[in-house]
């Protein structure tokens, strides 16, 4: 390295360290000039909020200083995500852009008050201002979309055509040669986020909008191949022009934007008149999956098909929950055999899974043959005691059957 750069990254680490004061004055400043807070000043939220975001895009203007391309993508992917709350507040594009050209400023003074010499700062404030530009237009377009997105919105008309489209009643579509020849149909199943819960009424609902506007903001964001969507706090129905290319990634993506898990069960329809059929199919792959344990997963009927056949209600259902009431009201037992079968019949796994001594699981089965006179060693009795505990819902958890459970619990040695 040499002394020139040397100086230089000395100068940057200042910069750095000044950040948090940096940030804070930027959201004074930039709260002083807008008229929407000069009675009752920036809100505590607000000002906590684009706190952090400044503090973000700064920290990119820092290490542009002596990387001409550093690492941006996560930072422009949280700030992106950030903005959805300001535009669903009304915050305009021009105001929000504002305080971006006020924070380069602020950063840019700094820059040249820590390395003072005008030679060799204009460089490094010129390739700053060069990646906080395109940091800046990547935003800008993702706030317009978003902007556009919540006028859609509002207006229902998505919601509208879906309903008419999965109820048989067709749409007559403006341009007929937008409609997807072949659409996929994405149906979503959205858990409680952290504040759901409050006992204050108006924090509950706060944190239901705040869901839904995050989620959907990503959803119309990342979805390049996106028709049609309606999300509300619990429920979403899609339609695509073709699948995502990593529905995993994105399914990680909504849980950790919205707060919450999220279940998706998709079905390919052969065209718009087969979507009530896709759709229908659909839904019971997501019933399934969601009450299966299949939660946090992208699924569609093949992959549920089990779950969904045996747990099917039927007039020999009674029968069978009859006939394992001795395992079924017992907690302890269903929830033995529920990991037993999940682990491959593996009592060790299973011991790990409920933290309890192998030889624990064996005597929980033995117990279910004394009361059901069902051995989980017959094929035949094994079936029958899956069956009932796929079927049987009194314990007020879902059955879980099949889904791995994390690995690495200790287990005990046998006796």
């Amino acid at each position: 390295m040499t002394h020139a750069e040397d100086d230089l990254a000395r100068a940057a680490r200042r910069v750095g360290d000044a950040i948090p004061r940096l940030a804070r004055e930027v959201i004074d400043d930039y709260a002083a000039g807008a008229p929407r807070f000069a009675e009752a000043g920036m809100p505590e939220h607000l000002s906590r909020e684009s706190t952090h975001t400044v503090r973000t895009i700064l920290r990119v203007g820092v290490a542009a200083m002596t990387d001409p391309d550093p690492p941006r993508q996560t930072a422009v992917r949280e700030v992106i995500e950030r903005s959805a709350d300001r535009v669903a507040e009304g915050l305009p594009l021009g105001e929000y852009l504002r305080c971006w050209h006020i924070a380069f400023e602020h950063f840019a003074a700094v820059v040249r008050a820590e390395i003072d010499d005008d030679t060799r700062a204009w460089p490094v404030v010129e390739r700053t201002r060069t990646i906080f530009d395109a940091m800046l237009r990547a935003v800008a377009d993702a706030y317009d979309l978003a902007g556009r997105d919540l006028a859609a919105a509002s207006s229902g008309h998505d919601a509208e055509i879906i309903r008419a489209l999965f109820s048989g009643a067709g749409w007559t579509f403006e341009d007929p040669g937008a409609v997807p020849e072949r659409p996929l149909v994405v149906l979503v199943h959205v858990g409680a986020a952290p504040g759901e819960d409050a006992p204050s009424p108006l924090t509950r609902s706060t944190a239901r909008l705040r869901k839904v506007r995050l989620l959907r903001a990503h959803l119309v964001r990342e979805l390049a191949d996106l028709w049609l969507i309606d999300l509300d706090d619990t429920s979403g129905r899609l339609l695509l022009r073709t699948p995502p290319s990593d529905p995993e990634r994105l399914l990680a993506d909504m849980a950790r934007i919205g707060g919450a898990p999220v279940t998706i069960a998709a079905e390919p329809a052969t065209g718009v008149d087969d979507l009530p059929r896709a759709s229908a199919l659909a839904a019971e792959a997501l019933a399934a999956a969601v009450h299966h344990g299949g939660g946090g997963q992208w699924v569609t009927m093949a992959d549920v098909a089990v779950e969904h056949h045996l747990s099917h209600d039927s007039v020999s259902r009674p029968l069978l929950l009859e006939r394992c009431r001795g395992m079924l009201e017992r907690e302890e037992l269903l929830s033995t055999l529920r990991s037993f079968v999940a682990h491959d019949l593996d009592r060790r796994a299973t011991a790990r899974d409920l933290f309890v001594h192998p030889n624990t699981v064996d005597n929980r089965l033995a117990r279910i043959k004394t009361l059901t006179g069902l051995d989980v060693h017959s094929t035949r009795d094994l079936v029958t005691l899956v069956i009932a505990a796929l079927s049987d819902d009194s314990d007020g958890q879902d059955a879980v059957i099949w889904s791995q459970s994390p690995a690495g619990s200790p287990v005990l040695p046998d006796a």
